[in-house]
């Protein structure tokens, strides 16, 4: 089993690719929730699938994401 810096670090490397839609499917539970800001929670890896799909589509061009931090802790990760 790889270890968490390591799926961390393929999960942003998609993601500066522009697959962020690749990355949810393959590191995402089916349950996890998902908040924007102080937003509402969205249940479900396929809700916020489906309101990426919509952001997604509103975009005429990605021109890269840059990774500014990341950090690993006892089973949490995260990433700006």
């Amino acid at each position: 089993m790889k270890d968490l810096k390591t799926l961390e670090t393929e999960l942003n490397a998609l993601t500066s690719q522009g697959k962020i839609l690749e990355a949810l499917e393959q590191f995402y539970a089916p349950e996890a929730t998902f908040q924007e800001g102080n937003g509402p929670i969205k249940p479900g890896k396929q809700a916020h699938h489906d309101f990426l799909s919509g952001f997604f589509a509103t975009l005429k061009a990605f021109n890269g994401a840059t990774l500014h931090a990341q950090t690993v802790g006892d089973d949490v990760t995260m990433s700006e």
